[in-house]
């Protein structure tokens, strides 16, 4: 499951391709981009803060309801992932490079449906001149398929 307001890296499934690990892997790294709060910086804890910091291989004792990563993830709690892997003898293989970014207080989500379009309109602009002028380089934009009216 992937949220609409995160953003992955091109890299991802190339490195998941070549290591093909057959248990999972955790995006121990990420970057948080603040919108509102104007700040863009790396975390070494990604899982606290995002929902999209995992990739479970999903084998056929997986599909039964409440059984391995159907379990974990009906726990619903993306910073136990890795616990709840690990407890049952699959270890999470951490990506070893920043996998994700997550948009936080850009106000387009789920919470924020109910306001204005005027404000989201307010806000997606804001985003687009925030990105473009201070947080995200050319490297990054393109790696996380960024696109340029952001």
């Amino acid at each position: 499951m992937m949220d609409a307001d995160d953003l992955v890296s091109n890299r991802l499934t190339r490195h998941i391709a070549s290591t093909d690990n057959k248990i999972g892997y955790l995006f121990q790294a990420g970057y948080l981009f603040n919108v509102a709060g104007q700040s863009f910086g790396l975390t070494n804890d990604f899982p606290i803060h995002c929902g999209t910091c995992a990739v479970f291989y999903v084998g056929e004792n997986d599909l039964t309801p409440g059984v391995g990563v159907c379990a974990i993830i009906e726990q619903g709690k993306h910073t136990e992932y890795a616990k709840h892997s690990e407890a049952m003898g699959r270890r999470l293989e951490a990506v070893p490079f920043p996998a994700a970014i997550y948009l936080r207080h850009h106000g387009d989500n789920v919470s924020l449906a109910r306001k204005s379009i005027l404000r989201f309109r307010k806000t997606r602009n804001f985003l687009r001149r925030l990105v473009n002028r201070i947080y995200i380089n050319d490297e990054i934009r393109a790696e996380f398929s960024v696109p340029p009216h952001y």
